[in-house]
């Protein structure tokens, strides 16, 4: 047997040109053997051949070669330091090997014994429990990610994607909320360092979290459009936590209105932030705006839309939206101021808050919304929607947060959460 240093045994195994360790004997003296330890390899001449050989195949890729080398180390193995030989090697063939199930599944043994054999270096330990926690995700079970990925990181492994993946598994096994809280110190630490941090932290968080229908999802929304408010970010999150997929045409009329209703809110989120996406959303938010029966809003949208060159001169659409009579309940003519005063309920001062709204007259919009909620309403939240709709769009930030905020249930509370991010983070110019 001979006895070979860490330092030596690692240009051994992991330097693909090193063949053989070199011989720690001091000069014109006979080598005298050491004991094995963590730090002192004992190993035989056929497993120095063995691994010289499986590092020369390795280098060349030789896998088979490096197979027939690693098996012998690992059947003649009578030591701790020759099985660590073989289970190094061993792995660096399985990683060298195309990736597959059954090559992840061969790497975990081999992998758990070298984590817990102290020869193994700090740095490394932490690499294989990157490597087992990456395994454990793949195979969905998210916990066990986890603590993989913690104990990589309590090894001193300093990775934005190792923590990044700790708050992936964390938000996809359920723990929405350690994932969210994991990310804001990964934030926090890049604003420290006088980073920016990455984009794509705040959309994972804010996409994910939307999904899995955390109640943090709209913080993070508010959180990525504040770093990240472009256009384009500002038309998705409108779109992914306000648009709706659904079949309208199997829909009772009231709710096709109250869709008409609450499209054309969102729309006119979109059109503040200047982030309606051309043509079709053009034209999509002036038909609804005109089922509701809002004819100036209806002439604005277009006109705005052929002004930027979103809608042509004479597309048929627009050219029948503006011709065609109004619909809806403000139809065929908005209610008088009068009449909305006098009325038993706050249905027709809604109603002419809206109109209002649609021709831009905001306080008047305002007067008439708070007439409707003195009286009684059917729909409290849609009256405070558009209450803080109007004060929002006339500069008044305030009063717009308390009525956004008073807003109680979905989806109106959804279209409320949008505008409330809009006065916080208005979109970057």
């Amino acid at each position: 047997m001979k006895t070979i240093s860490m330092t030596a045994l690692a240009a051994a195994l992991l330097v693909p040109l090193a063949v053989s360790p070199p011989m720690a004997v001091a000069a014109g003296k006979k080598e005298v053997a050491q004991p094995e330890s963590p730090t002192n390899f004992v190993l035989s001449k056929q497993v120095r051949d063995s691994a010289a050989a499986a590092a020369v195949a390795l280098k060349a890729n030789d896998l088979a070669g490096a197979e027939t080398a690693i098996s012998t180390i690992e059947r003649t193995a009578s030591n701790d330091s020759e099985r660590y030989v073989g289970r190094t090697l061993r792995v660096r063939l399985l990683s060298a090997s195309p990736p597959t199930v059954q090559s992840q599944t061969a790497l975990v043994k081999p992998l758990t014994e070298l984590i817990a054999d102290p020869r193994t270096s700090k740095d490394d330990v932490a690499r294989y429990n990157y490597t087992l926690g990456d395994f454990a995700y793949a195979r969905k079970d998210y916990a066990k990610a986890v603590q993989f990925y913690r104990q990589a990181r309590e090894n001193g492994l300093r990775d934005d994607e190792l923590n990044l993946q700790i708050v992936r598994a964390n938000v996809e096994g359920g723990q929405v909320s350690a994932g969210a809280a994991e990310l804001d110190s990964m934030i926090a630490a890049q604003i420290a360092a006088g980073k920016k941090p990455p984009e794509s932290w705040y959309r994972f968080a804010a996409q994910r979290l939307r999904l899995k229908k955390a109640p943090e999802a709209a913080a993070w929304t508010g959180k990525w459009l504040a770093a990240y408010g472009s256009r384009g970010n500002w038309h998705d999150a409108i779109a992914v936590n306000g648009f709706k997929d659904e079949d309208e045409s199997k829909l009772p009329a009231a709710e096709r209105r109250d869709r008409d209703t609450r499209f054309v809110d969102l729309y006119r989120l979109m059109r503040v932030t200047k982030s309606l996406g051309g043509e079709k959303e053009y034209l999509e938010y002036a038909r609804r705006a005109n089922n509701l029966g809002l004819k100036d809003e209806v002439k604005s949208v277009i006109e705005e839309g052929r002004a930027s060159g979103a809608i042509p001169p004479k597309e048929p659409e627009s050219v029948r939206l503006l011709a065609a009579p109004a619909k809806g309940k403000a139809a065929p003519a908005a209610p008088t101021e009068a009449a909305a005063r006098k009325a038993a309920n706050g249905a027709l001062a809604a109603q002419l808050g809206d109109v209002s709204i649609g021709k831009g007259a905001y306080a008047k919009a305002i007067e008439m919304y708070d007439v409707a909620l003195e009286k009684t309403v059917k729909d409290t939240d849609d009256v405070r929607l558009h209450r803080g709709i109007a004060l929002a769009l006339s500069g008044d930030k305030e009063r717009a947060r308390a009525d956004f905020g008073a807003v109680a249930a979905a989806p109106d509370s959804d279209t409320a959460t949008l505008w409330k991010i809009w006065l916080d983070s208005p979109p970057a110019v």
